[in-house]
């Protein structure tokens, strides 16, 4: 069982990395939000089903299309940081996403155990779904839309 859990958790952080490079390079060109949007929807729709898995295959298939999302998120919201961030700013605003980036890592983990063992494991899959969601559909509300590639609005 360790072993495949390490598969698992292998297996995202590789597609993290390669969706990583390939989403990044595609928002350079389609627009970052675009990317963020789809990204979130995506990895909304390869958290639900995580829950109701009935063989370990699955949830590694799974895990590798979140990971996938994850690997378009982490650029987008980095390039459109670049992107609105005021000249003169940018190193109170990476520092910040770099704060926000390392509680997350830390709350994250107690906040899925706690939810765990409340409401049982297959919860947390849930749970992780609906905030995608909830981030996707904030993307699309709060986000401007995008100009040609190359503009900078916040610059």
């Amino acid at each position: 069982m360790n072993t495949f859990t390490g598969l698992v958790v292998g297996t995202n952080s590789v597609f993290v990395t390669l969706s990583a490079i390939y989403l990044g390079r595609l928002g350079d060109r389609i627009g970052h939000r675009l990317i963020l949007i789809c990204c979130f929807m995506g990895g909304a729709l390869a958290f639900l089903p995580q829950g109701f898995v009935a063989a370990p295959w699955q949830l590694l298939v799974l895990q590798a299309m979140a990971g996938a999302a994850l690997g378009g998120i982490i650029p987008s919201i980095s390039a459109l940081l670049a992107r609105y961030t005021p000249q003169g700013e940018e190193g109170v605003v990476y520092g910040l996403d770099n704060s926000v980036n390392a509680g997350a890592r830390a709350l994250a983990p107690l906040l899925g155990a706690s939810v765990a063992m409340w409401m049982g494991l297959p919860t947390t899959f849930t749970a992780t779904c609906l905030l995608f969601f909830m981030a996707g559909i904030l993307s699309i509300w709060r986000l401007p839309r995008e100009k040609a590639s190359g503009t900078n609005p916040g610059k």
